[in-house]
């Protein structure tokens, strides 16, 4: 159980849980933002327009983070009051985005410090390396889990626009489509392809930045 890192590994327990926290509230609140740019208010008239992760997400959700290492967030939206039928698919993706951008941002910290490491205590670095790596691995995690196509995710809205039959399902048949898939995502082979993609988005930023530092170092 995640719990038991608190005693076996308390640096890596206390670093997941402030990033997680802080990736679900801007990820909530990039959702919250962009249905206000489409016409929406409906999260922002209800005081979701915050960082506050007991508005956000919820003691439950932070509970079963201290717990089980999982948690969730969510804002009120409106889809009715969108100004045009892209908007869902525009609000959706606004999460998922809000966490690349995220993952790219830590990422630029952490090669920042190999960069500086001469000038940084080795102690000092090698904590600043690992808290903003598992920022890096969180938010390319989140990234990669949001966009399945699962409802109650974000891939959903895309996958309803890929295969417009699947708007008829009945929130009775998205429940128990919800239940099963993401069961089969936590407890079978699916997991490790999620973990596996999370992982290759890790590489593919840590790796262009990287490009790019050693693009200037030429020039």
């Amino acid at each position: 159980m995640f719990f038991q890192k608190l005693w076996e590994q308390p640096v890596f327990y206390f670093s997941w849980i402030l990033i997680v926290v802080f990736s679900i509230c801007v990820h909530e609140f990039a959702h919250a933002l962009a249905a206000r740019s489409q016409g929406d208010d409906t999260a922002s008239e209800n005081g979701f327009m915050s960082l506050d992760p007991r508005r956000v997400m919820g003691y439950q959700s932070l509970i079963a983070l201290a717990l089980f290492g999982i948690a969730w967030g969510a804002v009120p939206v409106n889809p009715s009051r969108y100004r045009s039928p892209a908007s869902s698919v525009l609000v959706s993706l606004a999460g998922p985005l809000a966490n690349a951008v995220l993952a790219f941002f830590f990422a630029v910290i952490v090669v920042g410090i190999f960069l500086l490491s001469n000038h940084l205590s080795v102690n000092f670095a090698t904590s600043l390396t690992f808290f903003f790596g598992v920022g890096v691995r969180a938010n390319s995690l989140l990234l990669v889990f949001n966009l399945l196509p699962i409802p109650m995710l974000d891939g959903w809205s895309v996958a309803e626009v890929i295969l417009p039959p699947l708007r008829g399902l009945t929130a009775e048949q998205r429940g128990a489509y919800s239940l099963v898939a993401i069961l089969l995502v936590c407890f079978s082979p699916l997991k490790n392809i999620v973990f596996r993609l999370s992982e290759l988005f890790n590489f593919i930023i840590l790796s262009a930045i990287w490009a790019v530092v050693n693009l200037f170092k030429l020039i």
